[in-house]
């Protein structure tokens, strides 16, 4: 299975937000295993980036200094399309 730029911006934009309604560890461990069951091929690369979204929710930068989750991501599948 080929996955395409846009199905990581799709999965990344559904994470966050996912990311930002979560109130229970036990939601948390929800999304870890139904990542891992439908992106078997990516997990890698879904892993990495729901850390990224973790991160920048839980450590907000004041609004000056705000970056976006583009910004802060790592990218992967530009690498791959050079």
């Amino acid at each position: 299975m080929i996955l395409t730029h846009d199905f990581f911006c799709s999965a990344t934009f559904l994470l966050n937000s996912i990311i930002l309604n979560l109130h229970s560890k036990r939601k948390l461990m929800f999304l870890f295993s139904l990542i891992s069951i439908i992106s078997y091929h990516s997990i890698q690369t879904l892993i990495i980036q729901l850390f990224q979204m973790i991160f920048t929710h839980f450590h907000k930068l004041p609004n000056k200094n705000k970056r976006s989750i583009q910004e802060c991501s790592f990218a992967p599948y530009e690498i791959l399309n050079t």
